[in-house]
C-alpha cells in the first residue's frame, strides 16, 4: 500500500549517509533505494537514485560502475531536455574524472556543463551550480 515509503526512506537514508561521506553505507542504500524504485516502476525516482548512486561509487572508486550510472542518467536528463540537471550530471562526471585521475576529459565535461549553465536562467539554483563547477574549472591541475 506504501511501497513508495520504503524507496523514499532509503534514498534519505543514503543521502544523510552520502552527507556524512560514509561511502559504503550510502551506496548500499541508494541500492535498496534503486531496487525499490525500479520495483514500482517510477522512471523519474530511478534517475534521481541512480545519481545518487553515481556520485557514490566514484568516491568509493568504483570508476566503471560510477560512470555507467552517470551516463545513464545525463541519457535520462537529455531525453526530457533538462539542461540544469544535465549540467549537474556532467558536474558529478568531471568529479569522478578527477578522481579516476582523467582530468583531460574532466575538463570536458566541466566545460559542457558551463555551456548548459549558459543556456539557463541565472536563478539562484543554477548559479550556485555554475559557481561549483566554475571553482572545479579553476582548481583542475594544469
Amino acid at each position: 500500500q506504501h511501497v513508495w515509503q520504503h524507496a523514499l526512506i532509503a534514498y534519505t537514508q543514503a543521502s544523510i549517509y552520502f552527507q556524512r561521506q560514509q561511502w559504503n553505507e550510502a551506496e548500499s542504500w541508494y541500492q535498496i533505494a534503486l531496487e525499490e524504485a525500479v520495483n514500482m516502476n517510477r522512471p523519474q525516482y530511478v534517475v534521481v537514485v541512480r545519481h545518487g548512486l553515481g556520485l557514490t561509487q566514484a568516491k568509493l572508486g568504483l570508476f566503471d560502475a560510477a560512470r555507467s550510472n552517470l551516463q545513464l542518467v545525463w541519457a535520462s536528463w537529455n531525453e526530457m531536455n533538462n539542461l540544469f540537471e544535465q549540467a549537474d550530471v556532467l558536474y558529478g562526471l568531471a568529479d569522478l574524472e578527477v578522481l579516476a585521475g582523467n582530468i583531460r576529459l574532466a575538463r570536458n565535461h566541466i566545460n559542457d556543463a558551463l555551456e548548459l549553465c549558459s543556456q539557463l536562467d541565472n536563478v539562484r539554483d543554477v548559479a550556485y551550480l555554475r559557481d561549483c563547477v566554475q571553482l572545479m574549472l579553476d582548481n583542475l591541475p594544469l
